[in-house]
């Protein structure tokens, strides 16, 4: 069940992201719980102070912009036509999911990634529907970053950046390539490309507009809470969840 909890904290494996504040408390109480089996790495923060300055300044910016923009979107788009939506930004990130399964080693992964890709980008009706599923074919996830990480590269400082949010440097240089393998980047014309682009992040602030706020107000020190919670999340897609996780008692019980 803790394996499972923390993979409800992935924003593609988690299909239904708007979480009820106790679900969402106790993914995040289990991630901290946990931080010492699954954490490869310490937290190093040694630009604090300004990564605090850029944090109040992503703050204000959520605050006034992202935020009233999220609830918009969602007020006037219907349930179904987000769900199509996610899925579809989802579709368009498993090619780059499926060379880092093959740099990673991973067969098993990238044949789920590729024969998810082919399934829902035909029958799907390009990635609207996610029709893999109901084949047995569960959303696999890997990134550039996690490669990175695999073939020995450190993470380096944790970094806050205005309008990314959480990073790192070897996270933003796997972001990078990421987007260079992104269907969505070789829109010639930026005239197609931004919007979607732009949707893409739209529906991602909309998906965590519940979450961030129950952690805003629960949270005596955001930016730390909002550090931890990234770090530990980014180690355990790291390392698939190979940890001891599968030998702790199941002690929450979220349901379905």
């Amino acid at each position: 069940m803790l394996k499972t909890t923390l993979q409800i904290l992935h924003p593609i494996a988690c299909r239904e992201r708007r979480m009820s504040p106790l679900r969402f408390f106790a993914c995040f109480l289990a991630v901290m719980c946990i931080s010492k089996a699954v954490s490869a790495e310490p937290i190093a923060d040694p630009f604090e102070r300004i990564n605090r300055v850029s944090f109040a300044i992503h703050q204000t910016l959520d605050r006034f912009a992202m935020r009233p923009a999220a609830i918009a979107y969602r007020t006037v788009t219907p349930d179904f036509v987000e769900t199509r939506i996610r899925n579809i930004f989802a579709n368009l990130s498993l090619p780059a999911a499926g060379i880092n399964a093959v740099l990673q080693g991973k067969p098993q992964q990238t044949l789920t990634i590729t024969a998810r890709f082919l399934i829902n980008t035909t029958l799907g009706i390009a990635g609207m529907f996610d029709v893999a599923e109901r084949f047995g074919l569960m959303p696999s996830y890997e990134d550039t970053a996690q490669t990175f990480a695999r073939a020995g590269m450190p993470s380096g400082p944790y970094l806050f950046i205005p309008l990314l949010g959480p990073s790192s440097p070897r996270h933003l240089l796997g972001r990078a390539a990421d987007q260079f393998m992104s269907p969505v980047s070789h829109l010639q014309e930026p005239r197609d490309r931004n919007p979607v682009i732009g949707l893409n992040l739209l529906q991602i602030r909309a998906d965590l507009v519940e979450p961030l706020d129950d952690l805003t107000a629960s949270s005596t020190d955001l930016y730390a809470s909002m550090r931890s919670f990234y770090w530990q999340n980014r180690e355990f897609e790291i390392l698939d969840g190979e940890t001891s996780i599968d030998t702790l008692p199941d002690v929450l019980d979220l349901g379905d």
